[in-house]
């Protein structure tokens, strides 16, 4: 909703809080998806390099998890 809206701020501060639950909770999908939609929402604010570091690491998590969340 945050990001259809192009309240990128608030996208990224709601998908970090749902990173944490996902961590808390040992959801291995949504720390993936979390990431993934953080990443998407930093590179709208131009903050590539976070941006980055954030698609890297879902993409490795993917990979440790052996999921196809990233096919």
């Amino acid at each position: 909703l945050y990001y259809q809206r192009r309240n990128y701020s608030e996208a990224i501060q709601k998908f970090k809080e749902a990173l944490e639950v996902g961590y808390e909770i040992k959801d291995d999908y949504l720390i993936i998806r979390s990431m993934n939609n953080i990443a998407l929402n930093l590179s709208k604010v131009g903050e590539l390099d976070s941006a980055y570091w954030y698609a890297k690491q879902a993409l490795k998590q993917n990979e440790e998890v052996g999921a196809a969340y990233f096919n």
